[in-house]
């Protein structure tokens, strides 16, 4: 996993993860070099350190006029966020209490656009290893899905599932099944391949058509149930639809 992406799973905004990894890089960190190194301006690089000291993942060192910003170690980054895993498991049974009747009204979250996209496949790759997720697609929103991630961002997210070995169940319409290789990179494309897949096609749904006009490409809602019996229910209701599905092993030529 890029060590960018794990430092904004832990928090960092994207310009802090930048200044904290420039600041590992250098010599003498201060706020001029570290904005050179990054491209960004001093202002906003020398706003965002003070924010990082306060948090306690840089140190101030002022030597004179001269002023160092001294990143945490990765080894003390790394056990500061080992004691807060350490504190919310002991808080587990406590917060457990808290929670209000499982059958409360589901509640269906719903994001628009390539940051929600981008933050639902972050979930997904952040799956259990061995684990797998569910799609149902057709060829438009496949296509349209395809296009607001950059390959390399496709690249990293590929990297992830097949190192982890997370699974998709999917059921796809006829035509949607070519949508790939018009769209991926060669190399994302064997990237593609070597995930896991179990795959049936409901040609029934090839007639199916939502519409969406070029104004509005780009901007499909995805939503996502947040609600356990909600989730558990559409679980097991497309385990029974994918479970004659064909499986294709790493490697497989055939996936889609």
């Amino acid at each position: 996993m890029e060590v960018k992406m794990i430092l904004e799973q832990l928090g960092f905004s994207e310009i802090e993860a930048d200044i904290y990894l420039a600041a590992l890089m250098l010599e003498t960190p201060g706020a001029t070099e570290i904005a050179r190194r990054i491209n960004q301006q001093r202002t906003l690089v020398f706003f965002h350190l003070k924010k990082l000291v306060e948090r306690g993942f840089m140190k101030e060192s002022r030597k004179g006029r001269l002023v160092r910003f001294i990143p945490l170690p990765p080894n003390e980054l790394a056990s500061r966020f080992d004691a807060v895993v350490a504190n919310l498991q002991s808080a587990v049974p406590e917060l457990s209490k808290l929670r209000k009747a499982p059958d409360e009204a589901p509640v269906i979250e719903v994001r628009e656009s390539k940051v929600g996209y981008k933050k639902i496949y972050e979930e997904l790759s952040a799956l259990p290893e061995n684990d797998f997720f569910y799609v149902i697609q057709g060829r438009e929103s496949l296509d349209v899905e395809l296009q607001l991630l950059s390959q390399e961002d496709w690249s990293r997210w590929f990297e992830r599932i097949n190192t982890r070995h997370i699974g998709t169940r999917a059921i796809f319409t006829e035509e949607s099944l070519a949508v790939a290789k018009e769209r991926l990179s060669p190399e994302n494309l064997a990237q593609h391949k070597k995930r896991l897949w179990q795959v049936r096609d409901f040609f029934v749904f090839g007639t199916c058509r939502r519409h969406r006009t070029q104004k509005n490409r780009g901007r499909i809602p995805r939503a996502l149930p947040r609600h356990c019996s909600f989730r558990a229910t559409h679980r097991q209701s497309m385990g029974v639809i994918t479970s004659d599905g064909i499986s294709y092993a790493p490697h497989a030529a055939s996936c889609p």
